[in-house]
């Protein structure tokens, strides 16, 4: 990049994640302090390599950024063998999909939702599966910033999203359970659900500091994040 005004020019090192697609090709942002000059010749000959052609590697992350800025609601469904097996590889891959850029991190907010398969059949209530349990507290700090892209709507199942891990990660006890209202009663240790909420909302404070994102978008989503982890307790005040 060329600035003609102070007639300097500025550098960055490549990364397909920080690029975003445009009308007539694609753009990245240069940061000021990257000045090409003689300081900069042994960074920029220290990162010098063969040449390699990425095309296709950034057509492809350029669709699937598309896909999620376009998308309404994603939902990521979530197979049993993964659980059984310990597999977090999904959370991973969505948060390094997800995080790419400011663009998509702007887009992406409230629109990732998730559920499990192969359980419908099992008289367990999801929440009281061991294995379950275990894999809850293996993604949660895999994936970190529940608070931002998980969709929080009140519609949703309530076997969903950050609902379940809540439901997944603290201790429970089960108070009744109404068989032919197909409800079942039950109180959560109000002391970890707290401590899940100082995670979650750690998490949102990081990601919003990574991103520079507004104080308000901060403040909506934690009071999104307050109504789902104690919505009840609110309720009663």
């Amino acid at each position: 990049m060329v600035d003609l005004d102070s007639k300097k020019a500025y550098w960055i090192d490549f990364d397909v994640k920080k690029t975003s697609q445009t009308t007539t090709g694609w753009s990245i942002v240069v940061p000021r302090e990257n000045v090409l000059n003689k300081q900069s010749k042994p960074k920029i000959k220290s990162l010098a390599g063969e040449v390699v052609d990425y095309m296709d590697q950034i057509e492809y992350q350029w669709e699937v950024s598309n896909k999620i800025k376009e998308s309404g609601l994603s939902i990521l469904f979530i197979d049993r063998d993964f659980i059984e097996s310990g597999d977090v590889s999904p959370f991973e891959e969505l948060r390094n999909r997800l995080t790419q850029n400011d663009e998509i991190v702007k887009k992406a907010r409230g629109k990732i939702t998730f559920l499990l398969e192969g359980y419908n059949d099992d008289p367990r209530e999801i929440y009281e599966i061991p294995e379950v349990r275990i894999w809850t507290h293996k993604i949660l700090p895999i994936f970190k910033y529940w608070a931002y892209f998980m969709n929080m709507d009140e519609p949703l199942n309530r076997y969903a999203g950050i609902r379940f891990l809540h439901f997944c990660y603290v201790d429970f006890e089960i108070k009744k359970r109404d068989q032919q209202a197909e409800k079942v009663h039950i109180e959560f240790n109000i002391a970890q659900t707290g401590e899940l909420a100082n995670l979650l909302f750690g998490w949102l404070n990081e990601l919003t500091d990574q991103f520079q994102l507004t104080d308000k978008i901060n403040r909506e989503q934690s009071e999104l994040l307050k109504k789902v982890l104690f919505g009840d307790l609110l309720d009663k005040k």
